[in-house]
């Protein structure tokens, strides 16, 4: 919504989080792990996982800046603040993010892809990644990785997985409790449409009727499975009753199916398609200083401050631009209705 007006409806959703290797886990003698499981459970598990033989998780690549969504309950990704339009890395999730990156980085072994050297590999040398899981190994395919961090949108090849597997959100931090990022697809209509009724109406039905949406859903799962799974689904911008029944009889992973009835707990983080001059904020300042953090350059405590205030610098005067030309539409809309209805 801007001013007050709806732009645009989101129609389909994915999640981001982590995909959990049941069998490894059985075969680590290892429970399940509740959905909702906190940050200290998490790494319990990983450590426990990494071995000789296997590693806790793939990698941990923009595990910061997703984290910060879920270890402070005012901001979301890179530590945005949406209330206040502004990015807060200095009292946001960012800076605690960044300490359970770390944490996890300094165990040997537990981050499998954190073994992997391209200058070795150039030279025909063998690097740390290739000795554990051997020359040409994929070792989060052939399951001596016991986490993966991905969303949903990885469903094209997670379903090719050759072992059980379930999706649980992130962990979380009892104090603010369940947090989960989603990616938001949207659907709109165009100023320029003849029949405005009838429009809204289909575009009612690909978001938020449930009609439409299980129509929708039982057309994917007419499509068939793959190794048991479903080849094609998407998950539900709604928790509609009848939504939820259907969805619930797919063959996905049941921490999919658990999270949609916790839409309410879920927060946005595809701030890029909302918020104006967000890449040039991200990109041009942000992401830099956040390399050299990653890499040890730099302190994040001692960065943070300056970064946000160029970032944000950005995004007002983006955000005033914008408000500005969206104002200029907004007053042009009428006539451009009574050219379009030849009224």
């Amino acid at each position: 919504m801007y001013n007050k007006k709806t732009y645009a409806l989101p129609e389909r959703l994915h999640f981001q989080g982590i995909y959990i290797n049941l069998d490894l886990l059985k075969k680590l003698n290892l429970t399940k792990p509740p959905y909702e499981w906190s940050v200290d459970q998490f790494k319990l598990y990983l450590r426990k996982s990494t071995t000789r033989e296997y590693s806790g998780i793939n990698h941990l690549w923009d595990f910061d800046n997703v984290m910060s969504a879920v270890l402070n309950k005012n901001t979301t990704f890179w530590s945005f603040n949406p209330t206040k339009m502004e990015f807060d890395l200095v009292n946001g999730g960012w800076l605690p993010a960044i300490k359970l990156q770390r944490e996890l980085k300094t165990i040997p072994g537990l981050v499998s892809d954190d073994l992997k050297n391209d200058e070795l590999r150039n030279k025909g040398q063998m690097d740390d990644y290739q000795k554990k899981f051997g020359k040409d190994a994929d070792a989060f395919r052939e399951s001596k990785v016991l986490t993966g961090l991905h969303g949903t949108w990885d469903w094209s090849w997670i379903r090719t997985l050759p072992w059980k597997l379930d999706f649980y959100p992130l962990p979380v931090d009892p104090k603010i409790g369940l947090r989960f990022p989603v990616h938001i697809n949207y659907a709109f209509m165009t100023s320029t449409t003849k029949y405005p009724k009838e429009a809204f109406l289909f575009l009612k039905f690909l978001t938020f009727d449930p009609r439409g949406v299980v129509a929708r859903l039982k057309i994917d799962n007419a499509n068939g499975l793959e190794n048991n799974w479903n080849i094609d689904w998407f998950i539900p911008a709604t928790m509609h009753p009848d939504v939820i029944s259907y969805f619930d009889t797919l063959k996905i992973p049941d921490g999919v199916k658990w999270l949609l009835k916790r839409l309410d707990k879920a927060v946005r983080v595809d701030m890029w398609k909302t918020v104006p001059g967000w890449d040039q904020a991200t990109w041009d300042v942000i992401f830099p200083v956040n390399e050299k953090v990653r890499k040890g350059e730099v302190q994040p405590e001692v960065v943070a401050a300056e970064t946000q205030e160029k970032a944000n610098k950005i995004i007002k005067e983006a955000w005033a631009e914008f408000t500005k030309k969206l104002t200029e539409v907004e007053k042009k809309f009428p006539e451009l209705r009574k050219q379009v209805e030849g009224k």
